[in-house]
């Protein structure tokens, strides 16, 4: 029988660039009161992408300096020229901009603005790479469906352009099965990929992680101890065969495959005391 996992996803997330804002609900200190009211829309107020990424905006522009929004309102007016190479680059401007304010989903719509103009495989996935890493943390639902439709959007757009990209084609399935409950179709497209390149790192994740959630241990155990062993540094790896390990009632290896991810993560000192800790729970388990 699945055990529900005692190992949080807070450790996972040691290995993410962080700092980001990812468009929480609760408004920072300081918000004005209109923002606050940007904050509280609702799905049912949301009609289209248009009204999606006007709340988008709103609540961006609403985390930032009056500096950043002055660069914003600076590049906008470039965005209106009728060169097709400008207005590009206005839109690749905008997304810089948001970006590095940390508002990512922004700064992928813009990034995704110079795909429709340059239609290049490298931008598409660019845009939707963006996307895909942004819709992960973002903690308001209509920013992280937004962000959701946009980088499937991106990755199809990819790989028509670029039927060989695997690793498109594998977020492509994440999106599907994290953000639209695809998942038939999205481990479809991850088996595909397997056929292809058996020992890709971010397909093997996935098919391991999804087949802990079905309680496939047998499945999952072999598939994640082959990855922490190709690639020692993937901290999931590590993460889900104790989790596999644990659930399936065999606590001795998953401690196991704890020490020894510890053992690859000397230098990260949160790391090893959130792992130790991990250890210690499942003891007492």
């Amino acid at each position: 029988m699945f055990k529900k996992p005692i190992i949080p996803l807070s450790l996972i997330a040691l290995i993410a660039i962080g700092g980001i804002y990812m468009y929480t609900k609760k408004a920072p200190s300081g918000t004005k009161p209109e923002q606050e009211a940007v904050n509280q829309v609702t799905e049912n107020e949301v009609q289209n992408d248009a009204d999606a990424f006007n709340h988008i905006l709103k609540m961006a522009s609403g985390l930032v300096d009056q500096t950043v929004r002055d660069s914003v309102a600076l590049i906008q007016k470039e965005v209106t020229s009728t060169d097709k190479v400008q207005q590009a680059e206005a839109y690749k401007k905008l997304g810089d901009v948001w970006s590095r304010s940390g508002n990512i989903i922004c700064g992928g719509h813009y990034y995704t603005e110079k795909a429709k103009i340059t239609n290049t495989a490298a931008d598409w996935r660019f845009a939707a790479g963006l996307l895909f890493y942004a819709a992960g943390g973002a903690a308001d639902s209509i920013a992280k469906s937004y962000a959701i439709d946009l980088a499937i959007n991106g990755f199809n757009s990819a790989l028509a352009l670029d039927s060989t990209d695997v690793d498109s084609k594998v977020q492509l399935a994440v999106c599907l099965i994290d953000g639209k409950n695809r998942v038939m179709d999205g481990v479809t497209m991850l088996k595909q990929v397997e056929k292809i390149q058996p020992d890709h790192e971010y397909m093997n994740i996935t098919l391991g992680r999804l087949a802990i959630v079905s309680g496939q241990f047998d499945k999952a155990i072999p598939r994640l101890k082959r990855l922490a062993e190709l690639h020692p540094d993937n901290l999931e790896a590590h993460y889900y065969l104790a989790e596999a390990y644990r659930a399936s009632g065999d606590k001795v290896s998953s401690i196991q495959a704890l020490e020894n991810a510890k053992k690859h993560f000397a230098k990260m000192p949160e790391a090893q005391k959130q792992i130790e800790e991990l250890i210690q729970n499942i003891k007492k388990s």
